[in-house]
């Protein structure tokens, strides 16, 4: 009888844990709380409803509209891809490639994944530009 307790607890464990858990991707559908007045201003010049997530040890903030996420952005100093953090300098390697560029929001380079370093919104970045902030963003949409 013990036994059957323990195996219902943990299975009300496991599905209360995992159905509450947060997936971080673009297109993935979120709730928020209808109190959260706070806005992120994404790249297509958009002001939407935004939210601070932590995965990972790692805070994000996540833009959503119409209850799906359109945008992550974070600057958390846990955060690396491809090796690069914020408050890094690109690679060499890097300076090959084209600039992203949107009026009032500023310059941002693809690193990998979908992930996108952004810096300074005023000045192109030069080789002594470092990396502000990492984002995922579909420009294609």
């Amino acid at each position: 009888m013990n036994k059957i307790i323990l195996l219902l607890l943990v299975s009300i464990l496991c599905l209360s844990s995992c159905s509450s858990k947060k997936y971080l991707t673009l297109g993935s559908e979120f709730k928020g709380t209808k109190a959260n007045n706070t806005l992120v201003f994404i790249p297509n010049g958009a002001l939407v409803n935004s939210f601070p997530i932590v995965e990972n040890d790692i805070e994000y903030t996540v833009g959503v509209l119409n209850d799906k996420i359109v945008y992550i952005g974070t600057s958390d100093k846990n955060f690396t891809i491809s090796g690069l953090k914020t408050d890094d300098l690109l690679p060499e390697s890097y300076f090959n490639r084209e600039w992203g560029y949107r009026p009032g929001w500023g310059y941002y380079m693809e690193i990998e994944s979908g992930w996108y370093a952004g810096f300074d919104f005023q000045t192109k970045p030069t080789e002594e530009s470092r990396i502000q902030w990492f984002f995922k963003f579909n420009f294609n949409k």
